[in-house]
């Protein structure tokens, strides 16, 4: 992939979006889990939120902290970022 964000602030402004997006996500997922909407229902809508957290994650998050490793959350874990 190739670089996404340069620039340091852009980045953390970003970065903040996107962890909140990912927290509203979740949110929902846990919403529907308890409603009392059919277990086919339940099913879909918690496979699309984690495939949206997964892509937010991956493909988003992952770079910005490639680029930017002081914006890494504590306890966030980076692949090939040596943090074993």
């Amino acid at each position: 992939m190739e670089t996404m964000i340069t620039d340091p602030d852009t980045a953390k402004k970003i970065n903040a979006l996107l962890l909140e997006v990912s927290r509203l996500l979740d949110a929902s997922a846990g919403i529907m889990a308890e409603s009392a909407c059919s277990a086919s229902e339940k099913s879909n809508y918690i496979s699309v939120v984690g495939q949206l957290l997964s892509i937010i994650g991956l493909d988003a998050l992952n770079e910005i902290y490639k680029m930017h490793p002081h914006l890494l959350p504590d306890g966030y874990y980076l692949p090939g970022a040596g943090q074993e």
